[in-house]
Order: structure tokens, then sequence, then C-alpha cells
């Protein structure tokens, strides 16, 4: 079948398939569905009591994420709340513990967003691609359980450290950079921290 023939969203579903597996997914469809194949297990069509998600993530066998699939040239910011509706209707016996599923993508073929839903302030950003299993894997085993690479978690990180191992002017240093960061991370200028 020719490509143009697909649903633009079947487009985008088949440009997803291939930029999971470059990350080191395997794709496999909820009747064929075998969690042991690998660490990272990409699930299409993963049903939840709300309706099908485009994907479900599971790592080491745990579900931790969502994706929602749209055609190219959607408004994807638009669709981070039917995707936090999916994490939330999850099925309850495939939950082990608080947090497991807080990792949400809204992509189409060439755009993804990313939000963490451990992070203090979860925001939807721009990612470049996917994250791979081993990275989701680490950040679930992390006990502050902070984002992906996100600089607010990191900073407050940081704050809570501070004062205990600091001088006054680092002190005041650390805690001056959070608000600048937050600002950057809001769409202002690149934040000082990265």
């Amino acid at each position: 079948m020719s490509r143009s023939a697909f649903h633009p969203e079947d487009k985008a579903r088949s440009l997803i398939d291939k930029r999971l597996v470059a990350c080191g997914w395997l794709i496999q469809s909820k009747t064929e569905m075998n969690l042991g194949a690998g660490l990272g297990v990409a699930v299409r069509e993963f049903q939840t009591t709300s309706g099908p998600v485009d994907y479900g993530l599971f790592v080491g066998r745990k579900l931790c994420s969502v994706i929602e699939a749209k055609p190219e040239g959607t408004t994807l910011s638009g669709f981070s709340e039917q995707a936090a509706r999916y994490i939330a209707d999850v099925p309850k016996h495939l939950v082990r513990e608080q947090g497991q599923v807080r990792f949400e993508y809204v992509a189409s073929g060439t755009e993804t967003l990313f939000r963490d839903h451990a992070d203090p302030d979860p925001v939807s950003r721009r990612v470049f691609t996917f994250h791979r299993p081993e990275t989701l894997e680490r950040q679930l085993r992390e006990r502050s359980r902070c984002a992906v690479d996100s600089r607010p978690c990191r900073l407050s990180s940081l704050t809570a450290c501070a004062p205990a191992r600091s001088t006054p002017c680092r002190r005041s240093n650390v805690h001056g950079a959070e608000p600048s960061a937050r600002a950057g991370a809001d769409g202002g200028q690149d934040a000082a921290i990265a």
C-alpha cells in the first residue's frame, strides 16, 4: 500500500515506530504483547479505561509512559491533557507503585512533546526524540523522582543541598539562580544553569 493511502495519524504512527526502534524500543501490538522481550517495549493501541492510547511504554515489564500520536501539522500542546487522562486511566493492576506511570509524550512524525508528572511543576516541553528505555529506567529508580534533564527539579535539589555545605554568598547565588532558570523554562531566555 502506498504511503499516501494511510490516514494522516497512521503516517505519524509509522514515523513514530521508526523513531522508537532507533531509540531502542521493541514495538508490539497488544495481541502479541510480550513484556519480557526486552528492557523497553512499546505496545500499540494500549487499552485504558478512557479508550486506547496510541502507545503504552513498558520498562522492565512496568508500564511507565504513554504516547499520544497526532498527524503532522497538529498543534501538539492541546493534547497534553488527553495524554494525562490516559495516564490516570491505565489499568490499575499494572500499577505497582505510586508515580510509576509518570512520563507522557505527545508526538507527530516530526515533533515530540514530553512531560514528567513527577516534576515540581510539570509542563510539556519539546524534545528531540523519545528517551531510551535505559534513561527512563534510571529516572524511575532515582529517589529524587526528578524529570529527565529537568532544570527546575535539578535546581530544587541544589537549593536543598546548598545551605549545609556552602558559604552564605554561594547559598545566595544558588537561591538567586532558581527564578532565572524558571523564567528560561517558561519560554524566556535560556536558563543560566544547564
